[in-house]
């Protein structure tokens, strides 16, 4: 069965979402040092993406990832290490709920940001939404 563009994101937000979840509790029960911890899931993840990827795009994979990041490829890396030790530092030293809640968030970032510095045009209701999650995430980290 072919999914659609939207369907299969859908699925992949979810199975992210229930992968997710446990690992912020995870990281607290294993006890490993947080630099220790992200030296294992930086090479563990770049494992999983490149697998998914040769399973989404086969032997285009190479073409595909040299179109859409070759100018942006270190601070891609760069910016994605940072936020996987955000997360490892927070749920480890942190409560890993709000740590859950604030990578939730990442998506309202990414509109808000969207909105300006790409001037995106975003409708009122949504962006509503996005202050108010925004707000909500920032009560929780002021707690």
């Amino acid at each position: 069965m072919k999914l659609s563009p939207f369907a299969f994101g859908t699925l992949l937000t979810g199975a992210g979402v229930l992968i997710l979840s446990p690992d912020a509790a995870l990281i607290r029960l294993v006890g490993m040092d947080a630099w220790a911890l992200a030296a294992w899931r930086g090479p563990a993840l770049s494992l999983v993406m490149l697998v998914s990827l040769g399973f989404a795009f086969g032997r285009g994979m190479i073409g595909q990832l040299r179109g859409a990041f070759l100018g942006f490829a270190p601070l891609i890396a760069i910016l994605f290490s940072a936020s996987t030790l955000g997360f490892i530092l927070g749920a480890e030293k942190g409560d890993p709920a709000f740590t859950v809640v604030a990578v939730a968030a990442t998506p309202l970032f990414a509109a808000l940001f969207s909105r300006l510095l790409f001037q995106e045009a975003v409708d009122r209701a949504t962006l509503i939404a996005i202050f108010v999650g925004i707000f909500g995430v920032g009560l929780g980290a002021y707690e």
